[in-house]
């Protein structure tokens, strides 16, 4: 976690990960943060600061910092006030400037198995989450899925029973895994003791029904939509980042025309890829030619691997797959379980769907040891291409994954960024007077500015350049503020 400076005191601004209570006749109710931070992304709360009404902070006496830490510490650890305590020896930190001592408490973001982190007691009026306005009381089916990610992987319990299984997409999966490992003993098994074995169905008390990610899978649409209400499926493919352009290539599901699982949905997606951006995936060496073999299309495959082993259906917005001549961004319901800088090294791995992983490992799609996104940035970087962007939002919860296609700048957007440049003083007038010390992200300037994200993105890193902008401080995502 990002450590607080004293030195850069007076460039702080509260934002989600970092608040200040003043404290000064004793310990002030910080529990709500400590709840919030805990089941956001982590944070640091500053004891004995006051937050001005133009956003910056002043130091503040506390009269007794040794019976706020004391009383701070009673509660902590009393667990009708916390449910758990995540803070470790060298999370609190007492400074002292003349007259003034400042405590620093850093939240660090807790393990899946101890959240929800809640407060007095009760997890459905206790647990809270960080968003830029500040803390919010989570609702009911925010706490749910909390606690089902608290458990262990791989739930068995039979879901539907073995006639929501779509044929066709059964009979498929089952070809491919015999190409693939025509020596496999799990061949010689029928249908049932084959999907038993793969984890898709399980025993019941009465009989073989489906799990729930066996359904997800290779379920037909209908039996997926009743126990899935937020169920939703698009790939759509754009020509342009304009918005009020009509898209020109799109797969989704309840259309009808197929089956509506996500093994089909796989397939069809990697399919209108390949026809959609054919030179970008093709691999060549002399006069030798083939598809889906370049770093770049691997890349990718990746995307939806780790898409495909962590979407949480529980959440509404469904996985949708943006696909533009210059980018492919692929969202999904549901956060990571791990740290989202452990998943950008590589070497960790906790999917949210364990069975699905292994369904497509079978088909060597992942690898199921975490490297993934390392195999992404390596994929991308060999291939001349800009770094991809993660990013995680909460209420509704999603994971944004942007693979950058192209790293040429076409001619129109040149000109574009050419007259942005022009005008920068009048668009950074316009940025302070939207957002002042607020941070502000690259969509933000999208919708201010009715720009595309490419552009965007120069022009934000022409304001970085030329130091008008910088990161903001103790921030988990690219969120900027307006340098002074």
């Amino acid at each position: 976690m990002e450590r607080f400076d004293i030195k850069d005191f007076d460039e702080l601004r509260e934002n989600n990960r970092l608040e200040v209570k003043q404290a000064v006749k004793g310990l002030p109710n910080l529990w709500d943060t400590y709840s919030a931070f805990a089941n956001t992304f982590g944070g640091t709360i500053l004891l004995g600061v006051k937050e001005e009404d133009d956003g910056s902070f002043t130091p503040v006496k506390i009269e007794n910092p040794d019976h706020v830490l004391k009383d701070f510490y009673n509660l902590l650890n009393d667990p009708k006030k916390v449910s758990v305590n995540l803070i470790g020896d060298n999370d609190v930190t007492v400074r002292k400037e003349g007259e003034y001592t400042l405590i620093e408490i850093r939240v660090p973001q807790a393990e899946r198995h101890f959240k929800p982190v809640y407060i007095n007691g009760n997890p459905y009026r206790g647990t809270y989450r960080r968003n830029y306005e500040g803390d919010y009381l989570c609702p009911e089916p925010e706490v749910k899925a909390m606690i089902a990610d608290s458990l262990d992987n791989g739930d068995a319990t039979p879901v539907a029973p073995l006639s929501a299984l779509q044929e066709e997409s059964y009979l498929s999966y089952r070809q491919k895994f015999q190409n693939l490992h025509p020596d496999h003993p799990f061949l010689s098994l029928g249908k049932e003791d084959f999907l038993l074995r793969l984890g898709v169905a399980r025993r019941g008390k009465e009989s073989i029904g489906l799990t729930k990610e066996g359904l997800l899978f290779l379920g037909k649409e209908e039996a997926i939509e009743s126990l899935f209400p937020y169920y939703f499926l698009d790939y759509t493919y754009y020509l342009s980042h304009d918005l009020t352009a009509k898209y020109a290539d799109r797969v989704y599901s309840g259309s009808g025309y197929w089956s509506g699982n996500l093994y089909d949905f796989l397939n069809l997606t990697l399919q209108h890829m390949r026809n959609n951006a054919k030179d970008a995936f093709v691999w060549k060496q002399g006069d030798v030619q083939r598809d889906e073999d370049t770093l770049l299309f691997r890349a990718i495959r990746e995307g939806l691997v780790n898409a495909f082993c962590n979407v949480d259906f529980s959440y509404s917005q469904g996985l949708t797959v943006r696909h533009y001549p210059d980018m492919m961004v692929i969202e999904n319901p549901g956060l990571l379980r791990l740290p989202k800088q452990e998943v950008l090294e590589g070497g960790h791995s906790d999917p949210r769907n364990p069975i699905i992983q292994k369904l497509l490992a079978f088909l060597n799609f992942g690898e199921r040891t975490g490297s993934g996104f390392p195999l992404m940035e390596s994929a991308l970087k060999q291939s001349g291409l800009p770094e991809l962007s993660l990013e995680e939002k909460i209420s509704p919860d999603r994971m944004i994954l942007t693979l950058p296609l192209t790293k040429v700048v076409t001619k129109s957007e040149a000109k574009s960024v050419e007259t942005i440049s022009r005008e920068e003083d009048a668009m950074l007038a316009k940025m302070k007077e939207t957002f002042g010390a607020s941070p502000f992200t690259r969509k933000d300037i999208c919708s201010l500015f009715q720009i595309s994200e490419s552009k965007a993105t120069l022009f934000l890193r022409s304001l970085k350049e030329k130091g008008k902008i910088c990161l903001a401080p103790l921030s988990k995502s690219r969120n900027y503020i307006i340098k002074d």
